[in-house]
This record gives structure tokens, sequence and C-alpha cells, in this order.
């Protein structure tokens, strides 16, 4: 049985962030997975593209940014909500262009970005060039001419040069000029010899309108909406189905509830999922049904419940 208790919050967390957190207690491995079914935990909140339900919006979104990829257009941006799926979009998009073949693309998530000092241009521009594999000299000029040698070869070669970034909303405008200046290197009438994707909460457009001459050069903006009651049943099963389990496991009330809950947003969906569960594990439940979805809110979204009102038990 649940304590009626709260997950312990980190201070350095929203509560939207803090909410997802399961307890030390709780970890996915004392679950017995294959009594489900299951082969793996189909609600990890770590970022694996396998696991990525691509919703209408989501797919619209993401062609938007691969044709302008294909296209070298240059510059794009995915902007979503916190839990809305943009870093695992990032890895989506990162894994796709690694398969593809034609393409020498790299991921920078928010660990990997020299955001200590706004003076660190240097430092940022050798983090993409060892995402590169490429020479790391200690000028900026230097730095930046190996960067354009890479570009020029690989396109010469064919190859279309892809630049992800995860979290650019905490990018310096030191950061962003580079961009700028990288997105200069172009053959004439073939386009861009970099492309880039930023990705980012909303506050990334507040960001770029103070960098105009960047921002003048975004050839798309892509928005990760929450999702809809139908696609949070969808990303359920989906996430069931990789992790080995083709028959249903929670029923449509304990979806509803999970919508209301989530809100529509993937990693409260996720984090939702998994604790039910593990509540369904821990009750020797086959399915898992409202009132055990019920215990879960009780228990750990107490501050959400005025979202079931008027939803039968």
């Amino acid at each position: 049985m649940m304590s009626k208790s709260h997950p312990s919050m980190s201070p350095d967390l929203s509560e939207a962030e803090a909410s997802t957190q399961l307890p030390g207690w709780l970890e996915p491995e004392t679950v017995d997975y294959g009594r489900y079914g299951l082969l793996q935990p189909p609600f990890s909140l770590s970022t694996d593209p396998s696991f990525m339900y691509l919703s209408d919006g989501h797919k619209m979104g993401l062609s938007k940014v691969s044709y302008m990829i294909q296209k070298r257009q240059g510059l794009s941006v995915i902007l979503g909500a916190i839990g809305a799926g943009k870093t695992m979009s990032g890895a989506w998009l990162y894994r796709r262009y690694q398969q593809l073949g034609n393409h020498r693309v790299a991921f920078l998530e928010e660990a990997q970005l020299p955001l200590t000092d706004r003076r660190s241009s240097l430092p940022f521009l050798r983090r993409v060039a060892a995402e590169f594999d490429l020479k790391r000299p200690r000028s900026i000029s230097d730095q930046m001419g190996v960067l354009r040698s890479f570009m020029v070869s690989s396109f010469r070669e064919r190859q279309n040069v892809v630049l992800i970034i995860d979290e650019a909303q905490k990018l310096y405008g030191s950061h962003l000029e580079l961009i700028r200046q990288m997105l200069n290197f172009e053959s004439r009438g073939a386009g861009k010899l970099l492309q880039v994707v930023l990705i980012g909460t909303p506050e990334l457009r507040t960001v770029l309108s103070n960098e105009p001459t960047l921002e003048s050069r975004v050839a798309v903006h892509a928005y990760l909406d929450a999702l809809t009651r139908e696609d949070t049943g969808s990303l359920i099963g989906f996430r069931l189905m990789v992790a080995g389990r083709r028959e249903s496991l929670f029923t449509p009330a304990a979806v509803d509830d999970i919508y209301l809950i989530s809100s529509g947003v993937p990693r409260q969906i996720c984090a939702l999922g998994q604790l039910a569960l593990i509540e369904a594990h821990t009750r020797d439940a086959n399915l898992i049904d409202r009132p055990l979805v019920r215990q879960v809110v009780d228990a750990y979204y107490p501050h959400l419940a005025d979202r079931l009102r008027g939803e039968e038990l």
C-alpha cells in the first residue's frame, strides 16, 4: 500500500519537474516486468528515442524541421513546455540523421554546454568541434577555421552537417552570435553548409528576439503541444508495445484520469504510468484501473486531485 506522502523534492527543481521524480524506494527495478509481459520498463523518463510516440502534432513539427534540414535552410527552432518531449525530439532527430548515412550530426544536451561563463565563446566552439571529432585549437578564429573546413569538405563529400542543441534558451548572446557566424557558411546556390536545430522552452523566443540578426534566419518554428486524450492512450499503448506487451494494461477510465492529471504532458503521463505500474505490482493486480490510479494521485499528486472532480469512480 502507498503512504500518503510526496516524493522528496530537490530545491533546484520546479514543482512540475519534481513531481515526476520517483522516491528512492520505488525504483523501476523493483517491479517484476515479466509478469506483465514486459521486457523492460515502459515508462522510463530517460531519453530513449525508441520509446518516442509521435502524435500528429509532433509528426508535423518534426516533418517541418526535417524538410528544412534536407533543403539546407540553416536554422530551425523547436519549442515546447517542460515535459513536452523536447529532449526526446532532439534524440529522435539525432538518431534519424545518424542512420541516414549522408549526414554528420551532433547533439548537444544541457550538460555538455559551457554555461558557467557568459564569455565562454571558445569553450562553446570547442564543444561543438569535439562532438564532430575535430581538432580544437586555442583561438576562436582558428576554431572557426577548422569548423568551416570541416563543413566545406563535408559538402564536397555530399554530407549534410547537422547541429542539434537542447535547452537552447540557456545559451548566451555570445554563443548565439557564433551560431549566426557559422550559418554564414554556405555554398552559392546550394544552401547552408550547417543545419542548426535549437530546442528550448518558449523562453527561447524571447532570447532570439534579443538577437534579431539570428532570429531573422529562422526557417521554421515547430511547437510541441500537449497531447489529446486519444494521444495519451496511444502513447501508453505504444510504450507498452515497445517494452514487449501487446495487450491493453490500462482501462479506458484509468487513461482518462491520467490524461486529466497530466494535462497531456508526456513526461507526466510516463511518471503516472510508472507509479501506477509499481502500485499494480504491489497490489498483485493484473490490470490498472481508475481506483488504482486514484491511489497514485492521492499519494503523489494531491495538489492536482481537483482535476478529477466530476469524474465518477
